[in-house]
């Protein structure tokens, strides 16, 4: 039996990753972006099915703090959120898709209830990204 996934926000950044992960693992996965040129960019050397749907990038409780080309864009990546995480770096793109496909791989059968915090540390501090809002 096939494996199958839908992944959100798939046209660039960690969707992209995470379904090329998927993919390479051979499972089959359909990317959802609402950017439908880029999506259509993306998905063309890998042969996956794609779906319009919409999704606020501009909208800051839908964004984490991580390196993508959409952050730097939006001039999200500053020293005092740099210098409170405690590997002093931010995740990559392949780092956060790393723990997507992890959870939803069989190696995860037995966890259940958790909140990962793939984030270098940063939410073990106490600092958290309500603290560094003015």
């Amino acid at each position: 039996m096939t494996k199958c996934a839908i992944v959100t926000g798939a046209a660039r950044g960690i969707g992209l990753v995470t379904a090329k992960q998927f993919l390479a693992m051979g499972w089959a996965v359909a990317l959802v972006d609402r950017d439908r040129e880029e999506l259509d960019r993306a998905i063309s050397p890998l042969g996956a099915q794609a779906a319009a749907m919409p999704y606020d990038i501009s909208d800051p409780d839908q964004v984490a703090t991580m390196i993508t080309d959409t952050l730097a864009a939006f001039g999200r990546i500053d020293a005092l959120v740099n210098n409170a995480i405690p590997l002093n770096r931010y995740g990559s793109e392949d780092e956060i898709a790393n723990v997507i496909v992890f959870l939803r791989s069989d190696k995860a059968s037995f966890v259940t209830g958790q909140v990962i915090a793939a984030d270098g540390g940063f939410d073990s501090t106490g600092v958290g990204l309500p603290a560094l809002r003015v």
